[in-house]
């Protein structure tokens, strides 16, 4: 196997006032490092200050030069993504003394990894998806592998799914209920290239290249179905995406953190609008397919029905061509089935 490239660490000097240690600080993709040294303030109700210390207890290896780009732990063992050198398991049932037990060189270039049961499924690059026996993990073995049509940069695991971010083959979504013999089952197209993944039944969550965020209804794995989106303004790039609790949480590269809510939308009119000869033209925005009533009303006390739109979703544009001689209208939808 190869190392990787790094970037040496920074030094942090105390000053004497200081009351906190000299630490030195690791790139992520050094190594496994079990936490890194930071310093926290946190308000209390008295509007001080305390300060938190998160330390550094451990890293594999002792003096990096091992990449690490993507990491799973489970019990005491933690699942090392390093790129070329395929995945390493370490031992970190004494997290001041972690230990590589095993591993194993994957075809490509391991990015991502997730563990699920017995099984660590490996996110690697052109090779795409890799399924790594670990139920022995001095001595791992590729069972299964499913060879994606684009680049496997993410993965995500749920039940008998397995979830892969695959750069600009967008969302695949890969049955692994037979390890040894994964099979595509489904997929669908990102706006951009697709990154990374995150998973919660029945949506996955898919972090796309200039700062997007995508979401997906996964109830029907064969045919994953766009639900949702956040658009950035183009100058981001999203790396990851972790759920927890109603909150999705994005690393991205300029803005830093970022936190999405996700909520059930409800159908909404949307920008533009514009006024012709022909009439005013409106945008629906349906949050899921269904069939839609549009209203409109002079007053907002009484509504008249204007037009009916079956099994649409997304934006869709109509016509009010009775609008021309209106001295104002306003509109509305309502989701009838």
């Amino acid at each position: 196997m190869q190392n990787e490239s790094n970037t040496p660490g920074q030094s942090v000097r105390r000053r004497p006032t200081d009351q906190i240690r000299p630490v030195l600080l690791h790139d992520s993709r050094q190594s496994l490092a079990i936490a890194l040294m930071l310093t926290l303030l946190l308000p209390t109700a008295f509007g001080q200050t305390v300060r938190v210390l998160v330390e550094r207890v451990g890293q594999w290896p002792d003096q990096g030069g091992v990449a690490g780009f993507g990491v799973a732990v489970v019990g005491s063992y933690a699942y090392l993504a390093s790129g070329t050198n395929g995945l390493h398991v370490v031992d970190v049932s004494d997290p001041t003394r972690p230990r590589r037990v095993g591993g194993y060189d994957t075809k490509g270039k391991a990015w991502r990894v997730a563990v699920s049961g017995q099984y660590a499924y490996v996110a690697d690059d052109t090779a795409g998806l890799q399924i790594i026996d670990v139920s022995d993990p001095v001595n791992p073995q590729q069972v299964g592998g499913y060879d994606t049509r684009g680049s496997a940069l993410g993965v995500a695991v749920s039940g008998s799914y397995a979830y892969v971010a695959d750069g600009i083959s967008g969302l695949q979504v890969i049955d692994v209920s037979d390890p040894v013999n994964p099979q595509l089952v489904g997929w669908q197209g990102t706006f951009g290239l697709a990154v990374n993944v995150a998973v919660r039944d029945p949506y996955v969550y898919v972090a796309v290249g200039h700062g997007l965020l995508q979401v997906f209804d996964v109830s029907n794995p064969a045919r994953p179905w766009p639900v949702g989106e956040f658009w950035g303004d183009g100058t981001g790039w999203f790396e990851s995406v972790v759920l927890s609790g109603e909150y999705v949480y994005a690393a991205n590269w300029i803005f830093g953190l970022q936190i999405f809510r996700i909520r059930p939308a409800s159908p909404r009119m949307d920008r533009p609008l514009r006024l012709s000869a022909e009439g005013f033209q409106v945008w629906l925005y349906a949050p899921v397919v269904g069939t839609y009533r549009l209203e409109f009303s002079e007053d907002l006390q009484f509504w008249e029905s204007l037009t009916t739109l079956s099994n649409v979703i997304g934006r869709v544009e109509f016509w009010d061509r009775s609008a021309t001689g209106a001295v104002q209208r306003f509109y509305r939808a309502v989701q009838i089935r």
